[in-house]
């Protein structure tokens, strides 16, 4: 059974979690609005680890997608490898697998990496070669990645993004947002 790979930001969960975490620091504490452009210097990455290492994410927060949920825990059930893939940092998202427990695995951006498109793309070949894994995305940048899956999963309901999805492969599943 191939592994089955998982986008966080948009599929796993609603929204992005660098705005949850911004959000969250700016309430915490105001003054990082100060400080958050010379962060931005050091890249999104760096700008994401940075954000992720002053203020933890409150996991509780997230509104997460139950039908996809429900899907992964069956699936891990089944035997079946889950791996968390994300743009979004490492510290979040080895902290959102621990809330979890469900994934074997987690790949993440880090301070020098920012995992998303043709990177995540490029990473998931290296890790299990092409078309060795399926993929759940939910956005544009994911074409790269499901352009080198076998199976194509989608969370989404904008009809040009699934036209454009349905041009790489079929679709096995889309996990909408209820």
């Amino acid at each position: 059974m191939l592994p089955l790979c998982v986008d966080l930001d948009g599929t796993l969960i609603e929204g992005d979690l660098l705005v949850h975490n911004l959000i969250s620091l700016l309430k915490y504490q105001p003054l990082y609005i100060l400080i958050l452009p010379f962060w931005l210097i050091s890249g999104r990455a760096g700008f994401k680890e940075k954000v992720a290492r002053v203020k933890s994410l409150e996991i509780e927060k997230l509104k997460f997608n139950d039908r996809l949920k429900d899907f992964l825990f069956s699936e891990k059930e089944r035997g079946r490898k889950i791996v968390l893939v994300t743009g979004s940092n490492i510290h979040i998202a080895r902290a959102i697998a621990e809330h979890m427990k469900i994934f074997s695995e987690v790949l993440a951006s880090d301070a020098n990496l920012n995992l998303t498109g043709r990177r995540k793309a490029e990473v998931l070949v290296r890790h299990f070669g092409q078309h060795n894994f399926d993929y759940i995305g939910n956005s544009y940048t994911d074409i790269p990645v499901w352009e080198s899956c076998r199976k194509l999963y989608i969370v989404s309901d904008k009809p040009k993004l699934i036209k454009r999805v349905k041009e790489i492969g079929q679709i096995d599943f889309n996990f909408r947002w209820k």
